[in-house]
């Protein structure tokens, strides 16, 4: 953020250098100063945001797989007779998620290859 708020700084010196001494040369060579910290300070904000985005994504998983674990841990405890049906409760819940996803790809691998025996 720090860099935001130079740049801006760098830009509005240069317009008040202008209006005061006149001195063009020296205004466009802050402005364009400021433009360049401008676009570095944005560069780095899209970047931090795709960091966070990504991070955000691996933490998600990580708690999912927690989530799955500790039933797993919890399961192991049960009498042997109930943890068959416990087992496949928690492998069709890890799997609900992923079922969607794999129905998308195969009516896309589909429509792929109708597009091929079009051709």
């Amino acid at each position: 953020m720090g860099a935001c708020f130079f740049g801006l700084l760098l830009l509005f010196i240069s317009a008040m250098s202008a209006l005061k001494s006149g001195d063009m040369q020296a205004s466009v060579v802050v402005a364009i100063s400021g433009v360049v910290v401008e676009l570095f300070a944005g560069t780095v904000l899209i970047v931090y945001n795709k960091s966070i985005s990504q991070l955000n994504r691996y933490y998600d998983a990580l708690r999912e797989s927690e989530k799955v674990l500790y039933a797993a841990n919890l399961v192991a405890k049960m009498s042997k007779g109930r943890r068959d049906d416990a087992y496949m409760e928690i492998i069709k819940d890890s799997l609900k998620d992923a079922l969607p996803l794999a129905e998308n790809d195969d009516e896309d691998d589909n429509n792929d290859d109708k597009d091929n025996d079009k051709a």
